[in-house]
């Protein structure tokens, strides 16, 4: 939850769809991305930027690391939580199994990590 890396991929969605909807787009678009043969294996990346009223729902979920600090600061995007797909995860388990193959990571309060 609390890793941060450059993310290389953005879903542009619209503020009003509730959580659930949001994950079931990036369930769609990983199983099409796979299908349609635009990332090799488990190349590729999926991340959303979620918006605050979305934070609520994940905020029984624990950190699984320390903060780790980023290669620079962005503080334009300090404080906010981002959906992304999991490092070596296979674009075509999201589909099937979306809670073993995406998180959530949060940018500190600086933008630094």
């Amino acid at each position: 939850m609390k890793k941060s890396k450059y993310l290389d991929f953005f879903i542009v969605i619209d503020k009003s769809k509730t959580m659930q909807k949001l994950i079931d787009e990036i369930k769609k678009t990983s199983g099409d991305m796979a299908r349609s043969g635009w990332a090799e294996s488990n190349g590729g990346n999926i991340s959303l930027r979620l918006n605050p009223e979305n934070y609520a729902y994940f905020n029984g979920l624990q950190p699984k690391s320390d903060w780790v600090k980023l290669p620079i600061t962005m503080p334009e995007i300090a404080g906010e939580r981002f959906l992304v797909t999991g490092t070596g995860r296979f674009l075509r388990n999201i589909e099937v199994f979306p809670e073993k193959n995406i998180g959530v990571i949060e940018i500190d309060e600086l933008g630094e990590a």
